[in-house]
């Protein structure tokens, strides 16, 4: 009897710790579910950015076009034409509405971005029942249909920040500069069709011809930022051309109102505009579908991942009927597994936050550390912003090459985060550009910091490998904040400071300009760094 009920209790023993093993494994496959139902999602994500940006850079301008001649002409074929427009836009439209009501619209961050897709969807369609009641200009409808795509573009933008790998998250940000020397290039293609085909532009219109034309060459210097991309070759290599160049000074002297207008000139410049928009064309093309491989892959590695941990809960199943002593150990080894995995995510978004070259916070996570921070009501005045960007860094990348630029970027970095407190943000904003928070301090003191920054910087060298050394400087813009503490106050402040950086590059770099030195003025284009 005490054998039996001895037995009982050894197999109870046994037993439970297995049933007990069988629930833990459960528990990790469901863990492991979501990771996989995150993977994805992001590969949605990746379609519905490729889908969005399509919309923004082809579907809505070619609507915009369309819309335009039939007013201008009101012929049976320009109203055939805008009818096929209008097909694929809506077409375009209910693709990605459809996406985003499957996939994401129980999110409740993505709510307002959503919904400003909406809204974009029915005033496109009361804009529509306007231009068919009404005579519009050319510039009306610009003016109209503009908005829509600055919708999708904002909406890509926010989605860039779901994707799951850096690598996503980087070719979406080479997708948005495309997009954006693709908008603007359209915009410029416009006043400069005015202009030549004989119709005078207005002070304003040459204001806006020469901010479109400063954009686009701003987009594409930030394309030559990737070399290594193969999704942007046919937008430089063009910009490289002698009718690339052809074209950018013809555009410059159109602003200054040196051309002369001819029917030659002007099937020229047709020509060459349209080599412009198909190499932007077909980078955009590729850039979505890299976009969308990548999206691919992830979802791929998922399922993958998931079936291997998988086969692996099957296996530890079997190991715990076959013997309990080898589906312990199973256990503690796919446990250590999940750690190592967790540290791994851990360490990746961290990565995802860090400017791995600097050690800095990234744009991202310089916003996503300000939406950390407490969003209390602070006394007037008494946080302040700064950015700074390193003089000539062009040339010194051209010069010695962007080995040297690397170091020169750590060396700033190196320098600023020393005279920066620990509660301060401080981050690589891009390129050669920095940007700094700074709490409870005034704009004279935060100014004060900046030129503290500034001497620092002056008094330094970076020691080359040819033996010789190598001193840089930085121009700075500071501003205060006001009211409350929060994003949005702290993006209006940096704003003010950037027109401060540039008051600083025109009057001749390495200095401090605070905001409210400087009169307001519209920036149309940004002064050589």
């Amino acid at each position: 009897m005490y054998l039996k009920s001895a037995k009982k209790h050894v197999i109870a023993a046994l037993l439970l710790p297995g049933f007990v093993m069988i629930l833990e494994a459960g528990a990790l496959l469901r863990e492991q579910f979501s990771k996989y139902r995150a993977l994805e999602n992001s590969r949605d994500y990746a379609y519905i950015t490729s889908q969005a940006g399509y919309i923004a850079s082809f579907v809505l301008p070619q609507e915009s076009t369309a819309t335009t001649a039939y007013q201008m002409s009101g012929s049976e074929f320009s109203a055939q034409v805008l009818e096929k427009a209008r097909a694929e836009t809506d077409h375009s439209l209910a693709t990605v509405l459809e996406m985003l009501a499957q996939k994401i619209a129980g999110r409740q961050d993505m709510v307002f971005a959503i919904q400003e897709i909406w809204n974009a969807a029915e005033a496109l369609k009361r804009f529509r029942q306007q231009a068919d009641q009404e005579s519009l200009s050319a510039d009306a409808v610009i003016a109209a249909m503009k908005p829509f795509s600055k919708d999708f573009l904002r909406f890509v933008s926010v989605l860039r920040f779901e994707m799951g790998t850096p690598e996503a998250t980087r070719q979406i940000n080479l997708f948005l500069d495309t997009l954006d020397a693709n908008d603007a290039s359209l915009q410029a293609l416009f006043y400069s069709d005015k202009y030549l085909r004989g119709e005078p532009l207005s002070r304003a219109e040459t204001q806006a011809l020469a901010g479109f034309s400063a954009i686009l060459t701003e987009n594409i210097e930030k394309l030559r930022s990737y070399p290594e991309s193969r999704t942007i070759g046919a937008t430089l290599a063009f910009n490289d051309t002698s009718q690339g160049k052809w074209l950018a000074d013809l555009t410059g002297r159109i602003e200054a109102n040196a051309v002369v207008p001819s029917d030659r000139l002007y099937e020229r410049w047709q020509n060459v505009k349209a080599q412009q928009m198909q190499a932007l064309r077909k980078d955009l093309d590729e850039s979505s579908a890299e976009i969308r491989s990548i999206g691919d892959a992830m979802a791929a590695e998922a399922r993958f991942q998931f079936t291997a941990f998988l086969l692996a809960g099957v296996t530890l199943f079997g190991a715990v009927l076959a013997a309990l002593f080898l589906a312990a150990k199973s256990v503690r080894f796919i446990e250590q597994l999940m750690r190592d995995r967790e540290q791994l995510i851990g360490e990746l978004q961290k990565a995802a936050h860090t400017d791995l070259l600097t050690g800095l916070l990234n744009r991202r996570g310089f916003d996503v550390a300000l939406t950390l921070r407490p969003n209390t009501r602070l006394v007037s005045g008494s946080s302040s912003v700064m950015i700074f960007d390193l003089d000539k860094f062009k040339h010194i990348n051209d010069s010695h090459g962007h080995d040297v630029g690397d170091l020169v970027l750590q060396k700033t970095a190196e320098i600023a985060r020393k005279l920066f407190r620990f509660d301060d943000l401080l981050a690589r904003h891009g390129g050669e550009e920095f940007v700094g928070f700074v709490s409870n301090v005034s704009l004279a003191e935060a100014a004060d910091l900046a030129n503290r920054i500034r001497e620092a910087l002056e008094r330094s060298e970076v020691q080359l490998e040819n033996g010789e050394s190598l001193r840089v400087t930085a121009s700075f813009g500071c501003a205060r904040i006001d009211g409350s503490v929060n994003r949005a106050s702290v993006h209006d402040a940096l704003k003010r400071a950037d027109q401060a950086l540039y008051a600083a590059k025109s009057a001749g770099r390495n200095r401090v300009i605070c905001d409210i030195d400087i009169e307001p003025i519209e920036m149309l284009a940004k002064p050589a760094a």
